[in-house]
């Protein structure tokens, strides 16, 4: 085999071995776990999780993959929208439950920021100022020009004031760059980068930002459990744990145990 045979079919074996360790490093962890959990000393019940979790790998990888290839995955995330829709409950404020739903559906303002959806400086001068969402005087005040100098052999950042005159220049000047002023506040930043954010409309941010399940889900949805739990009542930190406590089933007094479904 040649050189690049080799090296495509050991980048491919590596990947593989380590998407099977992913996927099976749980069995030897949880068989260990099971004991601390309800029903965990019943090891015909710890036999059908393990079981259970392979044979839901191996019949629904497949079809999920060829239906995400075929329909894209946006169908995908309806039925994730459809889960939180059936668990959600209205309240008498529907503008405050959009916004919920929003939150956990990582399409909120706030998480395209996250999403790395996100401006640079010259990005919000350019896009803020022409639809008069920024005045002059704003980013004239927001902004400074960082340029970079040889001094005495030595390269050094000098600033200089913003005028939004010779922004288009700007532009075009590889050793200068449009940064925030240090008067400006960590707080007032986001304001402004949020604004950048809803100028565009749902489509072109889909478009442009990352998608969910590329990211860290633990980043990408860690700032919103306060208001999650302190609207909707719960104490969760994640997905998992908000579905297991909101599903309840009233005539049977009892939760759905969301570690064996």
């Amino acid at each position: 085999m040649s050189a690049d045979e080799v090296r495509a079919g050991a980048s491919l074996a590596g990947v593989y071995g380590l998407r099977m360790l992913g996927l099976f490093f749980i069995l030897p962890v949880f068989a260990v776990h099971a004991a601390t959990l309800r029903g965990g000393a019943d090891l015909t019940l710890v036999g059908i999780a393990i079981g259970g979790y392979g044979l839901a790998q191996g019949v629904l990888q497949i079809p999920y993959g060829m239906a995400s290839d075929r329909w894209g995955r946006k169908p995908l995330i309806l039925v994730k929208a459809c889960v939180l829709g059936a668990l959600l409950p209205a309240t008498a404020e529907p503008e405050a439950d959009v916004a919920i739903f929003e939150k956990l559906m990582a399409i909120d303002d706030e998480a395209f920021l996250r999403r790395e959806f996100r401006p640079s400086c010259l990005d919000l001068v350019k896009r803020l100022h022409p639809m008069g969402r920024m005045t002059e005087g704003e980013a004239e005040r927001l902004f400074v020009i960082r340029r970079r100098k040889l001094v005495a052999g030595r390269a050094v950042w000098e600033v200089e004031p913003f005028q939004i005159a010779g922004i288009d220049k700007l532009g075009r000047d590889c050793g200068a760059l449009l940064a925030w002023s240090e008067r400006v506040g960590a707080e007032e930043r986001p304001s402004w980068e949020l604004r950048w954010v809803q100028s565009f409309d749902y489509l072109a941010r889909v478009a442009k930002a990352q998608r969910q399940e590329q990211l860290d889900q633990d980043a990408l949805f860690e700032p919103i459990w306060d208001e999650v739990n302190g609207y909707r009542g719960t104490s969760a930190k994640s997905m998992v744990e908000l579905v297991e406590q909101l599903a309840w089933i009233p005539t049977l007094g009892k939760r759905l145990n969301t570690t064996t479904v």
